[in-house]
């Protein structure tokens, strides 16, 4: 994987996972004791986090740090928002290959 989009997926994930959790950025940037827009800098990718920023935003988010660098995170039923669900299937439809996304399509739909 590029470091490019590494980057790409940092950022995505950290909005993803704010959103999941009804945060908006302000919030968040509130709990870590940050701007606002360092935190949109951080979800845009205009900034890299450090690890201790990695390590409070997990703490504020209340997942793991690896929650960042994966597709898997456990939400409460109050947390799946229409959002939430459109992002995982994008992510699924975007990676999926040939034979998946045929598999999918014709047992769902």
């Amino acid at each position: 994987m590029s470091k490019a989009k590494a980057t790409v997926n940092l950022g995505s994930r950290i909005r993803f996972i704010r959103k999941a959790r009804q945060l908006t950025q302000e919030m968040l940037a509130e709990r870590l004791g940050i701007e606002p827009t360092s935190m949109s800098r951080i979800e845009t990718n205009k900034h890299k986090p450090s690890l201790d920023t990695l390590e409070d935003l997990a703490v504020a988010l209340d997942v793991p740090v690896y929650a960042f660098l994966t597709d898997e995170v456990a939400m409460t039923d109050e947390q799946i928002t229409p959002e939430a669900i459109r992002y995982k299937l994008y992510t699924y439809i975007a990676t999926a290959d040939d034979a998946t996304l045929l598999r999918w399509y014709r047992d769902t739909l």
